[in-house]
């Protein structure tokens, strides 16, 4: 068994309400390693959230065995190792803000696992350096912007040191400038630490920088690959109301004109790499 990962084993997740029952996961067989950026893709009411809320039990699946690190996630006596090693930043930051200045509510997180104060202090001051928050500390996060919010509520999950950062639509609530700077940051945490990273999204373009991408929709695991190849299966996302990202479908466009343009190129970065080689080529 590998000790290094999340993994789902035949999981299945059903509700139970007064209409009957509804299945939001059926047989899911899913492994995260540690240092994968993973995007997972779907429409609303796909299982997305039910996903994300398993990693680190908050829910419990009906059938079927979700581990991290090799702990079951059904077994109480793990669960702190479990929801300390599985950091999870929701869609509302207000609904994980706890504190009336910046500074103090990323330090809650650690003072309540018992770091010493010193240690504190450093976790603190690293994780408003790596968020961009330095000039925030003592603001008040109510008075805060969409988007610096969700950078404190990320700030203060990373303050206590988790194996795993899972967010569940971090950028749903985000105008398209706060979007692209919480993206940013999310890929400097991966490039500077390795950080294990699960982004749960239904904007594709938000998807476009992970290594892997898994596309869910009826509860069931549709696609699974690089986003290179997950994004090509147009007939598959457009099933699961999804829809390629514009810049493969830039990129496919070029390609029926003619152009050659290298068929794993996903994103505008690379996009600009690619004309400004294509343009010295030409020189």
């Amino acid at each position: 068994m590998d000790q290094n990962c999340i993994e789902l084993i035949g999981v299945s997740k059903c509700y139970q309400s007064s209409s009957g029952e509804r299945w939001a996961l059926q047989e899911i067989n899913l492994k995260i390693k540690q240092g994968e950026f993973v995007g997972i893709a779907g429409r609303n009411g796909s299982g997305k959230t039910t996903l994300a809320r398993l990693f680190n039990g908050l829910i419990l699946p009906t059938a079927g065995k979700v581990l991290v690190n090799g702990m079951d996630t059904a077994d109480r006596r793990y669960l702190f190792q479990i929801r300390s090693q599985v950091g999870m930043v929701f869609q509302n930051p207000d609904h994980q803000i706890v504190s009336p200045i910046v500074e103090e509510d990323i330090a809650f997180g650690p003072e309540n696992l018992g770091f010493p104060r010193e240690k504190v202090k450093e976790l603190v001051e690293r994780a408003l350096k790596d968020l961009g928050l330095e000039k925030l500390r003592n603001h008040a996060p109510h008075l805060l912007s969409g988007g610096q919010k969700q950078r404190v509520a990320i700030a203060a999950v990373l303050a206590m040191q988790p194996a795993y950062l899972v967010l569940d639509e971090p950028t749903a609530m985000l105008d398209q400038q706060a979007n692209i700077q919480l993206i940013r940051h999310l890929k400097r945490l991966r490039q500077e630490y390795g950080m294990t990273i699960v982004l749960i999204s239904h904007h594709m373009e938000d998807l476009t920088f992970v290594d892997r991408v898994i596309v869910l929709d009826k509860g069931r695991i549709q696609l699974d690959g690089s986003p290179a190849s997950v994004f090509q299966e147009i007939n598959t996302l457009e099933r699961c109301g999804l829809k390629q990202p514009e810049i493969v479908q830039m990129a496919d466009n070029l390609r029926k004109k003619g152009y050659q343009v290298d068929p794993d190129i996903v994103n505008l970065e690379q996009m600009v790499e690619h004309i400004c080689r294509l343009l010295k080529l030409k020189v």
